[in-house]
Parts: structure tokens; C-alpha cells; sequence
């Protein structure tokens, strides 16, 4: 990806400038989009086969959940913003702050 990016990057520099000044050496840019595309191509699948092999551990999650329930404040908020609830982070942090919530 990090490849990809850079060629996508000097290309953006290099055809902006191109463009500019009307010369003509943007061709040799354009005909290399392919290669950073395949690059790109290559990161994706690689990322895919990573994510792939990720397992979480589900009861751990479900019992960290269950012990420390602060830890779904952010989202709570997000309910009472699509609610109409007003300040809805103050109201969460008056209620979270330096609690136990179980």
C-alpha cells in the first residue's frame, strides 16, 4: 500500500504541474497509473488475508463488556444524539465519570 500510495502521490504532483504548464510529459505518468493500481490490487488482498486469520475471542470480549459497561458510553451517546437529547456527551459523563458502571 505504501508503494501505491507514493506512485499515486507523484503522479497527482507530477499531472497537476503537467497540466499547467501544457507539456507533454504526463504520457509516461498516465501510462504507469496500471502499476500503482496493481499495487494497490496486491495491498488489498494482502490486508484481506490478514483480516482473515483475525479471531477474536468472543466470551473475553463479552465478559470485559459485562464487568465495565463504560466502556459503551461513546456509543450510548450516539443513541441520545439521533434521539434529540440535549448534550448528550455531559449527560454521559455525568453519570460515567469516575464510576463503576456494572
Amino acid at each position: 500500500m505504501q508503494i501505491a500510495n507514493s506512485l499515486f502521490e507523484g503522479m497527482v504532483r507530477k499531472l497537476a504541474v503537467s497540466r499547467l504548464q501544457r507539456d507533454l510529459s504526463d504520457s509516461t505518468t498516465v501510462r504507469n497509473i496500471g502499476v500503482a493500481l496493481a499495487y494497490s490490487l496486491l495491498g488489498y488482498k494482502s490486508l484481506l488475508t490478514g483480516l482473515s486469520r483475525v479471531n477474536p475471542n468472543v466470551e473475553l470480549l463479552k465478559k470485559v463488556l459485562d464487568e465495565n459497561w463504560v466502556i459503551l458510553t461513546e456509543g450510548v451517546q450516539t443513541v441520545l444524539r439521533k434521539a434529540g437529547a440535549e448534550d448528550p456527551y455531559s449527560l454521559i459523563a455525568t453519570l460515567s465519570k469516575g464510576q463503576h458502571i456494572g
